[in-house]
């Protein structure tokens, strides 16, 4: 969270009674929802947009899309515009992971650009891999007449020789890291792919090998779009409604997410194992849909109740960041980003210096 709270000895504020503290501080703006997960010195994340001005029938300009409010009495602690090129405290870390991932660049095409990226890394870690073997020529002797076997002349690949020159060093670096995280590295890359390329390439290959879920992750609405009137149930009543649906065995499980889907009158309620951010190979992917007036649960979608091709995609996001392994997974998602930078400069090292000896 970018803001911590003073730790009081009463419990928070319930969704409903925090969105209404919201709306009394920020008439201008509209809750569409929230991140419900506080800890107990953390602040509760917000998504605004702007409601319609009634003087001049238009939309109030906003700078800012999230907010971050006291869980304990509903004040509005600070906003941001997340995404957006500012590198104070609160902005540098949304405007780095949008980078990330579309290196913002405007209508999807910097997330596209970066998906064809990704997939050519993911074949490229074939070929790199394919480069590390011993040719076939024939190999060298050693004591007594005795030729080397395949692992004996693919060994050197996986060392590095400190005491050589600097392109051996170089090349030993760039060779025999990518072997020790090849691995890794492919994860990130097919990982990478899925997250950017989901939809046009993953998925339908998927499909293929697996059975998935086809149903659009919204459920779908016969009704026409819905006035600015609101829903007749409230998040309080969502919630119940959602944690009430869940079987036995699932009890268990928290909020972590609540939303309103105007378009859909439907409640979006995201719920997660507790203490999940260091669980090893759990995932959180509980969601509920609640009708907004009836209450109904309109669909329900659970990693364990999903086909073999839906979890293989809820999978995608937890490798690519290691949380699937908890805080180790993350400090080894770290280090590998680390080596990716070092992969990339030996590697241009080595290209360089093979096409100065070409030229040569």
């Amino acid at each position: 969270m970018v803001h911590l709270v003073i730790v009081r000895d009463h419990p928070h504020l319930s969704p409903n009674k925090l969105i209404d503290r919201i709306h009394e501080q920020r008439p201008e703006i509209e809750v569409t929802g929230l991140n419900y997960r506080p800890n107990a010195y953390d602040s509760v994340r917000v998504y605004v947009r702007a409601r319609i001005d009634p003087a001049t029938g238009s939309k109030y300009r906003l700078d800012y899309s999230d907010a971050f409010v006291d869980p304990y009495d509903g004040r509005v602690l600070g906003d941001r515009m997340w995404g957006a090129a500012r590198f104070d405290r609160v902005h540098i870390m949304p405007f780095l992971y949008k980078l990330h991932y579309s290196l913002h660049i405007p209508e999807n095409v910097g997330i596209i650009l970066l998906g064809i990226i990704a997939l050519m890394w993911m074949f490229d870690c074939f070929v790199g891999f394919y480069l590390t073997l011993p040719m076939k020529a024939a190999a060298p002797k050693v004591a007594k007449g005795k030729q080397k076997n395949w692992w004996e002349r693919w060994k050197p690949a996986w060392q590095i020789k400190y005491q050589a020159r600097f392109t051996r060093i170089n090349l030993d670096i760039h060779r025999a890291s990518g072997l020790w995280f090849w691995i890794v590295i492919f994860i990130l890359a097919m990982t990478s792919v899925s997250l950017n390329l989901g939809e046009e390439i993953v998925r339908p290959v998927v499909r293929i090998f697996a059975q998935m879920d086809d149903a659009e992750w919204l459920p779908p609405t016969t009704q026409p779009p819905r006035s600015d009137a609101p829903p007749r149930i409230t998040y309080a009543t969502a919630v119940s409604h959602a944690l009430g649906a869940l079987p036995e065995e699932s009890r268990d499980l928290t909020v972590a997410y609540l939303s309103y889907v105007k378009d859909r009158n439907v409640y979006w309620v995201a719920l997660k194992p507790p203490g999940r951010e260091n669980a090893f190979l759990r995932l959180e992917h509980t969601q509920v849909f609640v009708d907004g007036d009836t209450g109904d649960i309109r669909r329900m979608r659970s990693y364990e109740a999903g086909k073999a091709g839906d979890k293989f995609m809820d999978w995608q996001f937890p490798l690519h960041t290691g949380q699937i392994l908890g805080l180790p997974g993350r400090v080894l998602i770290c280090l590998a980003g680390v080596l990716v930078l070092v992969l990339s400069i030996t590697g241009v090292i080595v290209w360089w210096r093979k096409l100065q000896a070409r030229r040569a």
